[in-house]
């Protein structure tokens, strides 16, 4: 999945699920998008390091997958994941440490605010995300992925302790 910046440590997002049975979805359609994120899953993220060999288990989830794993670009032990959900249904994006510790959300979220596309800041004391305000708006259970909503898209940023600041 990455590499640690100091290239000590790979990093793997384990992913068990059948997208045969539940396929991701390629089109607006609300039952096959319902039907995937419906889906039996569970996951885990996992450390190796080169210099020693050991593989350690940092992280493991069930009912939902860990996804979208990146590796910080200037801090070696740190790590940005989100969980494969309904981005506006619970937390999305998360940091953990390579040793499991310090897990925590970036830019805690309520029920209907959308926060999505996660990236490293060009400066990576901050995470950049896609957000849309999407607790009053009425179609949020029939239209929940952000590419189908017709809600206003923002650019937030969060630091490192997870604060928005700026939106």
């Amino acid at each position: 999945e990455d590499i640690t910046i100091d290239g000590q440590h790979l990093i793997s997002c384990v992913q068990e699920q059948d997208l045969e049975k539940y396929p991701i979805p390629t089109t607006k359609d609300l039952q096959s998008l319902n039907h995937y994120f419906s889906r039996p899953r569970r996951g885990a993220i996992w450390v190796c390091s080169l210099k020693t060999g050991r593989i350690d288990k940092i992280l493991e989830t069930d009912g939902i997958c860990p996804s979208h794993l990146d590796t910080s670009p200037v801090a070696p032990t740190l790590l940005r994941y989100c969980q494969d959900m309904p981005e506006s249904f619970g937390q999305r994006i998360w940091t953990i440490r390579i040793d499991g510790s310090e897990r925590k959300p970036i830019r805690p979220q309520a029920y209907g605010e959308m926060i999505t596309h996660e990236f490293w800041w060009s400066d990576p004391n901050f995470i950049g995300f896609t957000y849309q305000d999407r607790r009053e708006d009425p179609t949020l259970k029939t239209h929940h992925w952000a590419e189908y909503s017709t809600g206003l898209t923002r650019l937030g940023i969060a630091d490192l302790a997870g604060k928005q600041v700026y939106l």
